[in-house]
C-alpha cells in the first residue's frame, strides 16, 4: 500500500464521545464540544469499550483454571457493557455501501454534515481501505470492488478530503484500474444518478407503474422480499422523477475524478448492462435483460399519467412505512431513499424532514476507528436475547440476578404489543407478539429473532433460584406462539420477515447484480429451527395449542431433515455459514427429541463438524463459504469454535475429547480482564455481504464456557479441575462398569437431575451434603447395571418425560420414532375437529407411552384412546403418565386382550396400535444387564405359550 501518514482529516478527541440509550434501546452518538459538557457527563465503561479506550475492569494475573471460571470472568468484563435500561448495545458495521447513501442522501437534500461526522467518517475510510490496493470492498473483508471504491470515494470527497491526498490518489488508480465508475452494479448507479455524477440514462428502468398492478399479480412489488421491495420502492419514485441534484462545483469535478473516459462522451444506455467483473456475484438472466429492453421501449412512450399514478401509490407506501416504522424504516437503505423523497415532497421544513432527520442519528456508530453506518438502527434484541439464555443454560443467572433482571425488564419492553397502524394497506405481516432484531419502535416482525425472544424471557422467567417475576405474562406468550404459527410455510419451513408470498421465479428477474435470494423470502433452517426451539420451550410451561405446536414442529422437523446435506451440514443464510446453522440445527433437533443416540442426521452433522476441527482444537470458517456455498477453511476463532461445541454438546456428542480441545482454545484466547479480542468477520447476509455481530465474542463463548463446565468433565493437562459432582458422579460408576462414553453421559445426565431435585446453580462447585449423597446413591445404583431411567424416574419421549418404575418396560427410542412418525401420518389423514369421533386402542401399553403420546399430539382432535395391560402396575404408571399431562380423553383398561369379554367391552376402534414386549427365550440370555435384572420378565414369551399367542394374535385381528 502507498504509504500514507494517517486520516486525512485528523481524528477527534475520543474522550468527548458519548452514547446515549433512550426509548428502549434507541442509540445516539454525541460529541461533547466544551469543558463543561465533558464534566457534566462522564464517559461510562461502555463507551470507552466500543471507542477502543482502556475500559478499567478487573485483570487477572493468571488465566482461568476451569471452564467456569473463565465464563465467570468473560460475563464479569461483559457486565460493563450492558446498558442502565439491560440491553447490550454495540456496533452493527460491515457492508461498504451504507455510508454512501448516508452521505449521498445529506448531501442532495442539503442537510449539513456535523464536522465531528466529516472528520470521523474519513478517519473510517482510511482504516478500512484494502491493505493492498487502497480501495473497499463490498463490505470490510472483501476484496475492492466498484461498488465499493467509487461510492466510498464519493464519500470522503463530499465530507472534505481533496483529490490530490496520498488516500484519494490510490483510491482513483485502483477505481480506474477496474474500468471506473461505469462499471457500478445497479445500486451504485443509481445513488450516482441522484448525485448528478451518473446519467438515468445509465441506470435500467424501474418503473413505479408496478405498484398499480393488482395485489393478485404474481410479480408484483408486495410478493417481494420485504427488504427488496422497500428499497425498490424509493427507488421507482426517484426513478420515475429522475431526480438529480444541482450542478456544483463538486459535481464537476466528480465527474472527471470517477472516470477514466471524459464524463460528456460516454454513452449511457450502453452502460445499463455494464458491471465490473469485481462486483458481479448474481449476473442477469436472459429473463431479466430481455424484461429490461421491453421497458426500455415502454419508457420511450410511458403514459404520462400512468407514471404520475404509480408515483402517487409509491409516495402513499413511502408514508405508510415512515409512520410504521417512527421514521426508522427497515433499513439504512430505504431509510436514507425515503429520505429524499420526503424532502422532495414534503419540504425540508416539513414535520416529516425533522423526525426523519432525527433519526439519522440512529444510523450512526463510533468506534475505535472512526464513524460508520449500521446494517439497521442496531442489533438490540438479537444480541441481548442470546446472552440471557447463555446466563440462564450456563448456571450464571442465579449468581448475576441484578443483571438479569434488567435483561428481562428490557426484553418485556421490547415485545411488540399491537400490529402497525397501517398494517394490511402497507403489506405488512402481523407484529402482535412479535419481537424484532432491533428495537421495538422500527417495529418488523423477524421469525428468528420473535422465537429467541421468546426463548430468552422464558428462561428468565423461568430460571432456578433467580427470582425474577413474570413481566411478560402468559398471554402475551401465547400472542408470540399465535404468530410464529401464522408464519409457517407449506414445506414446513420458516422465512425471514413473513411467510413466502411470491413464487421462486422471481428470482429471475434480480437486478442487483452483487446479492443473491433477495426477490422472495425463502425458507431458512437458521430461522426454522430458532422456531422450533422455541415452541418446544415454551410447551414445558404452557398447554396453549398444543397439538397445534406439536404438528408445526413436526413439520419443521421435516423440512430441517431435508434441508440437511448428504455430507451432514446446513447452509447458513445469516452467519458464517456451515458451522453457525449446525449450532441452531442440532439444538432445535435436541428439542424434537433427536441426539447422536437416536438420530442418524445428528450423528451426520457431528461428523462434519468434527471434520472441520483444526489442529489447535478450534473451528474457524471463512466468509467465502456463504459465496461459494462449500466449506471454506480459515483459522481458529473463538466465536465458531463456540458455536461448534455448543453444537456437539447440544447433539450429546458421547466424546467429549473434541469438545474440551474446543474449549481450550476458548479459554486461551481470553484476554486478562476476561475479554476476547474481536476476530474476523461473523455474519452474512443474501450470500455475498459479510456484517459484524461483535457481541457473538461474549454471549456464544460464555455460554460454551459455561455449559462444557456443567456437563463436561474438564481434566488435568487441559485445564484444571477438582473432584466435582460431575467426578464423584463418574467415577461411581467406572467403579463397575467400563464403557466409559456411556458412563461420562450417564454422569452428566445425574447431575443434571441431583441439581434439579435440590434446586441448584450450575454454577454452584461445591454441592452440599445431602445432594451429594443424593448424587452419590443413584450413581451406585446405575452403576449395578440398574437402568438409568429407574434410577431418576423419568424418561424423554418425544417432548415428553415419562414417569418409569420397575418392572414395566422403558420406553425404547425405537418405539419413540415410529410412535411419532405415526403421529405425523394421522395428522395428515384426520381432519381437526373431524366429522365424527375417533377412537385409537393401544394394546399392551405398558408406561402407556405410545398412548400418551397420541393423545397429547392429537388434543385438537376429535380423538379417544384407550391403553390395555394386562398388569396392574403398569396401568397404575399409565395413568399416572397420562395425568402427569392432563389428557381427559385417555382411558387405561386392566384387562387380557384375549379374553373374549374384556374384547365386547372395549368396543370398535378406527385405529390400533401394538408395541408387543415379547422376547425369544433364547435371546434372553443375550440382552443387557440392566433389561435381564430389572425389566418386566413377562416381556419373555416360549414354545407353545408363544405359539398360542400368535395364534390368538391371528384370531383377534380376524375379530377386529
Amino acid at each position: 500500500m502507498t504509504d500514507v501518514t494517517g486520516p486525512p482529516l485528523g481524528q477527534t478527541d475520543l474522550h468527548r464521545w458519548r452514547l446515549r440509550v433512550s426509548d428502549v434501546g434507541r442509540h445516539v452518538w454525541h460529541y461533547l464540544e466544551t469543558e463543561a459538557e465533558v464534566e457534566a457527563w462522564p464517559q461510562t465503561p461502555m463507551d470507552r469499550y466500543w471507542l477502543g479506550l482502556p475500559v478499567g475492569a478487573e485483570t487477572y494475573p493468571e488465566a482461568a483454571a476451569t471452564p467456569l471460571e473463565a465464563a465467570q470472568r468473560g460475563l464479569a468484563f461483559y457486565r460493563h457493557l450492558q446498558a442502565d435500561d439491560g440491553h447490550f448495545p454495540g456496533e452493527y458495521g460491515g457492508p461498504m455501501f451504507l455510508l454512501p447513501g448516508l452521505i449521498i442522501g445529506m448531501y442532495v437534500t442539503q442537510t449539513p454534515i456535523p464536522a465531528p461526522w466529516r472528520v470521523e467518517i474519513a478517519r473510517y475510510l482510511w482504516h478500512r481501505r484494502h491493505p493492498d490496493d487502497g480501495g473497499w470492498g463490498i463490505h470490510i473483508e472483501g476484496h475492492s470492488t466498484v461498488f465499493g471504491t467509487a461510492l466510498n470515494y464519493v464519500v470522503l470527497r463530499i465530507v472534505g478530503v481533496p483529490p490530490d491526498h496520498p488516500m484519494m490518489v490510490q483510491a482513483r488508480t485502483t477505481l480506474w484500474r477496474l474500468g471506473g465508475a461505469t462499471g457500478l452494479p445497479s445500486w451504485g448507479k443509481l445513488w450516482l444518478a441522484l448525485l448528478n455524477v451518473y446519467d438515468w440514462e445509465g441506470v435500467h428502468p424501474i418503473p413505479p407503474e408496478l405498484w398499480l398492478l393488482p395485489d393478485a399479480v404474481p410479480i408484483h412489488p408486495w410478493r417481494w422480499w420485504v427488504h427488496t421491495r422497500m428499497v425498490y420502492l424509493p427507488m421507482g419514485y426517484l426513478y420515475g422523477q429522475r431526480f438529480c441534484a444541482e450542478e456544483t462545483d463538486l459535481v464537476k469535478a466528480l465527474r472527471a475524478e470517477l472516470y477514466p473516459t471524459p464524463y460528456d462522451e460516454i454513452h449511457w444506455p450502453a452502460q445499463r448492462n455494464h458491471v465490473a467483473a469485481a462486483d458481479l456475484y448474481a449476473p442477469h438472466t436472459r429473463v431479466l435483460d430481455a424484461l429490461f429492453c421491453v421497458l426500455g421501449q415502454y419508457e420511450r412512450v410511458h403514459i404520462r399519467a400512468l407514471r404520475e399514478a404509480g408515483m402517487r401509490r409509491a409516495y402513499e407506501l413511502i408514508v405508510k412505512e415512515d409512520v410504521n416504522t417512527s421514521y426508522q424504516c427497515l433499513g439504512p437503505v430505504n431509510k436514507m431513499l425515503n429520505y429524499i423523497v420526503r424532502w422532495m415532497v414534503d419540504g425540508p421544513e416539513s414535520e416529516a424532514m425533522a423526525r426523519h432527520r432525527e433519526k439519522l442519528r440512529d444510523f450512526v456508530w463510533m468506534s475505535a476507528d472512526g464513524l460508520m453506518m449500521t446494517g439497521t438502527n442496531g442489533s438490540q434484541l438479537w444480541d441481548t436475547s442470546f446472552i440471557a439464555q447463555a446466563m440462564c443454560d450456563a448456571g450464571l443467572a442465579r449468581d448475576h440476578r441484578d443483571m438479569c433482571q434488567s435483561i428481562l425488564a428490557w426484553l418485556d419492553a421490547t415485545q411488540i404489543r399491537e400490529n402497525p397502524t397501517f398494517y394490511r394497506s402497507a403489506y405488512r405481516f402481523a407484529t402482535k407478539g412479535a419481537w424484532p432484531f432491533s428495537t421495538r419502535e422500527q417495529g418488523y416482525t423477524v421469525s428468528d429473532c420473535t422465537a429467541e425472544g421468546l426463548k430468552g424471557v422464558l428462561m428468565l422467567q423461568e430460571a432456578s433460584g433467580a427470582d425474577l417475576g413474570r413481566p411478560v405474562s402468559q398471554q402475551r406468550l401465547r400472542d408470540t406462539v399465535d404468530l410464529l404459527l401464522s408464519m409457517q410455510n407449506p414445506g414446513g419451513g420458516y422465512a425471514s420477515y413473513e411467510t413466502i408470498n411470491g413464487p421462486s421465479v422471481l428470482e429471475w428477474l434480480n437486478p442487483a447484480e452483487v446479492f443473491g435470494n433477495i426477490m422472495v423470502e425463502y425458507a431458512y433452517p437458521e430461522c426454522t429451527t430458532s422456531v422450533v426451539s422455541g415452541l418446544r420451550m415454551f410447551q414445558r410451561y404452557d398447554s396453549y395449542r398444543s397439538a397445534d405446536i406439536d404438528a408445526a414442529v413436526d413439520a419443521a422437523v421435516g423440512y430441517i431433515l431435508r434441508a440437511q446435506r448428504a455430507d451432514g451440514s446446513w447452509y447458513g443464510s445469516w452467519a458464517i455459514c456451515f458451522t453457525y446453522a449446525a449450532l441452531f440445527a442440532l439444538e432445535s433437533l435436541r428439542h424434537a427429541g433427536h441426539t447422536h443416540a437416536n438420530s442418524e442426521a445428528v450423528r451426520r452433522a457431528c461428523a462434519f463438524l468434527l471434520g472441520q476441527q483444526r489442529e489447535d482444537g478450534g473451528w474457524g470458517e471463512s466468509y467465502k463459504s456463504c459465496e461459494t456455498h462449500a466449506y471454506v477453511q480459515s483459522r481458529s476463532q473463538v466465536v465458531q469454535t463456540s458455536w461448534a461445541v455448543l453444537a456437539l454438546m447440544h447433539a450429546d456428542y458421547p466424546d467429549a475429547t473434541p469438545i474440551r480441545r474446543g474449549i481450550a482454545l476458548i479459554m486461551s484466547r481470553q484476554q486478562p480482564d476476561g475479554s476476547w479480542a474481536q476476530e474476523q468477520i461473523e455474519g452474512i447476509f443474501n450470500h455475498n455481504c459479510a456484517i459484524s455481530y461483535p457481541h457473538y465474542k461474549f454471549a456464544f463463548t460464555i455460554w460454551a464456557l459455561g455449559k462444557a463446565a456443567a456437563r463436561v468433565c474438564m481434566r488435568q493437562g487441559a485445564v484444571r479441575g477438582g473432584a466435582t459432582p460431575y467426578a464423584v458422579a463418574l467415577r461411581a460408576l467406572l467403579s463397575h462398569r467400563r464403557d466409559a462414553g456411556a458412563c461420562r453421559q450417564e454422569a452428566r445426565w445425574l447431575v443434571d437431575e441431583v441439581r434439579a431435585r435440590h434446586g441448584l446453580s450450575p454454577a454452584l462447585v461445591t454441592w452440599p451434603a445431602p445432594a451429594m449423597q443424593t448424587l452419590l446413591s443413584l450413581a451406585r445404583r446405575a452403576a449395578r447395571d440398574e437402568p438409568l431411567s429407574y434410577v431418576i424416574g423419568h424418561q424423554p419421549f418425544g417432548p415428553l418425560s415419562l414417569l418409569t418404575r420397575p418392572p414395566i418396560l422403558i420406553p425404547r427410542c425405537e418405539t419413540e420414532a415410529w410412535t411419532y412418525q405415526l403421529l405425523s401420518l394421522v395428522r395428515a389423514r384426520w381432519a381437526v375437529g373431524g366429522s365424527r369421533p375417533r377412537r385409537i386402542l393401544d394394546l399392551c401399553t405398558g408406561s402407556g407411552c405410545i398412548a400418551v403420546a397420541l393423545a397429547h399430539g392429537l388434543q385438537a382432535y376429535d380423538v379417544d384412546v384407550v391403553g390395555v395391560d394386562s398388569d396392574e402396575r403398569a396401568v397404575s404408571l399409565a395413568r399416572e403418565n397420562a395425568q402427569r399431562y392432563d389428557l381427559k380423553r385417555v382411558t387405561m383398561v386392566h384387562g387380557d386382550v384375549w379374553d373374549d369379554a374384556c374384547l365386547s367391552r372395549l368396543g370398535a376402534f378406527d385405529l390400533v396400535t401394538c408395541n408387543p414386549p415379547y422376547i425369544a427365550e433364547a435371546a434372553w440370555a443375550g440382552l443387557d444387564a440392566s433389561v435381564r435384572e430389572h425389566e418386566s420378565t413377562g416381556t419373555r414369551t416360549t414354545g407353545v405359550y408363544g405359539a398360542c399367542r400368535c395364534g390368538r394374535r391371528r384370531r383377534w385381528r380376524r375379530r377386529w
